[in-house]
C-alpha cells in the first residue's frame, strides 16, 4: 500500500522516511502508521486534461510584409 508520511519517522527494517516521502509498504504496517497519524494513504492525482491552446491562431490576419531598412544604417 502506498502511503505519504506526514512527519519524519522510522519504519521497519531500520529505514527512515522524511515528511512528504511516498513509500510502498506492506498493508499491515501502512495501516498502523495511518492509525497513529504519522502517514496518510497516497492517492495519485488524475492528469489534467489536455487542452488545445492553438485554437484561433488560424483566424489571425497574415503578418505584415517584410520591409528593408532605408537610411544611414542600411546594409549596402
Amino acid at each position: 500500500m502506498k502511503i505519504e508520511f506526514k512527519e519524519a519517522t522510522f519504519i521497519s527494517g531500520g529505514d527512515f522516511a522524511d515528511a512528504g516521502t511516498v513509500r510502498d509498504l506492506p498493508s499491515r504496517e501502512a495501516e498502523n502508521l495511518i492509525a497513529m497519524g504519522r502517514a496518510r494513504k497516497f492517492e495519485e492525482a488524475a492528469p489534467a486534461p489536455i487542452s488545445d491552446r492553438s485554437i484561433g491562431l488560424q483566424d489571425e490576419p497574415e503578418a505584415p510584409e517584410f520591409t528593408t531598412r532605408k537610411g544611414t544604417f542600411a546594409k549596402k
